[in-house]
């Protein structure tokens, strides 16, 4: 049921606008005391904003509870096989046996084609002609089905579709 309008022009009573009006009062005043502590509480933590051990420590503990960072198994594990097979940062060949590794590798690439050293073909193995031929075929048969089936359809309505009464 839709709300009357009384004499006054308006719809409900008086009252109802000043309880409206005192709404909104309350949730500014609310709004702007929730605001205020806010800034309060925010410059208070940047204040106390000081990296302790305590901090760090409890962070570090954390993350190695919830297994995260360098104390992720996997990674754990990946630092242990490559100390084990001196691999990565604990390799000990060195730079020279990393040249020869880079040199050795641009003469395979050189003597097989690879890399830098590949040799791009400009042919394209698409013939058009084929295409053509393959496109004109189609267009035949459609054109021979087409064909069969108007004069498949003109041999059957030649008959009368009537019985014959003799």
């Amino acid at each position: 049921m839709l709300p009357q309008m009384n004499r006054s022009g308006r719809f409900g009573a008086k009252g109802d606008t000043v309880n409206t009006t005192h709404k909104i009062k309350a949730a500014t005043a609310t709004l702007t005391v929730g605001f205020l502590l806010v800034l309060a509480f925010a410059a208070t933590a940047q204040a106390a904003n000081g990296n302790s051990q305590a901090v760090r420590a409890r962070a570090e503990a954390t993350n190695r509870f919830y297994q995260l960072g360098v104390y992720d198994p996997q990674v754990l594990r990946g630092q242990a096989m490559n100390r084990v097979y001196h691999l990565g940062a604990y390799s000990l060949t060195g730079a020279a046996a990393q040249r020869a590794v880079e040199r050795r590798s641009q003469a395979i690439n050189r003597f097989y084609h690879t890399g830098s050293n590949a040799v791009a073909s400009t042919s394209n193995p698409f013939d058009w002609g084929d295409a053509g031929i393959g496109v004109g075929g189609m267009v035949g048969l459609i054109i021979l089905a087409g064909g069969l089936t108007v004069l498949v359809r003109r041999r059957t309505t030649d008959r009368p579709s009537f019985p014959s009464t003799t």
